[in-house]
């Protein structure tokens, strides 16, 4: 299965920010409904994507957002 194919059956998003931290990528982006996800990737393949709860602190996504490279919305394009 190509990445475009998988995004494409997780539906469509509008990235608020990505993390690139160690060889991972995290984007945070919201969908249709304004619910918070986040979309998971691995040397620039994609992995999967899950709806955000909560974020705990000191989980590995939050040390990504704290300590990764990271581009926030205005330098984004949507995703769909």
């Amino acid at each position: 299965m190509t990445t475009n194919k998988a995004l494409m059956e997780h539906g469509e998003f509008t990235p608020e920010r990505i993390a690139f931290y160690r060889d991972i990528a995290f984007v945070e982006a919201v969908d249709p409904q304004n619910e918070l996800h986040y979309l998971f990737f691995y040397k620039e393949q994609f992995l999967t994507c899950k709806k955000a709860l909560k974020l705990k602190r000191s989980s590995f996504i939050e040390q990504a957002f704290k300590d990764g490279i990271v581009f926030y919305a205005h330098t984004l394009s949507p995703i769909n």
